[in-house]
């Protein structure tokens, strides 16, 4: 399996985590925690094959602290 089908399920859950851990964040900041913290696949920055790349729960956690 690949694709958006795959990896909405772990991102929806790397959110709640965040949100978990910090209820007070909108939801663009949990979206940039996301897009800042995942590791970059490809083509530099986001693009049509990888999107923003690949997500990192510990590192998203840690941009939080």
């Amino acid at each position: 399996m690949s694709g958006t089908s795959m990896a909405a399920p772990y991102v929806s859950g790397v959110a709640a985590l965040l949100w978990s851990a910090r209820p007070e964040l909108t939801p663009q900041q949990v979206r940039e925690t996301l897009e800042s913290s995942a590791r970059d696949l490809g083509t530099p920055g986001r693009d049509f094959i990888f999107g923003h790349g690949l997500v990192r729960a510990r590192d998203a956690l840690q941009r939080l602290q």
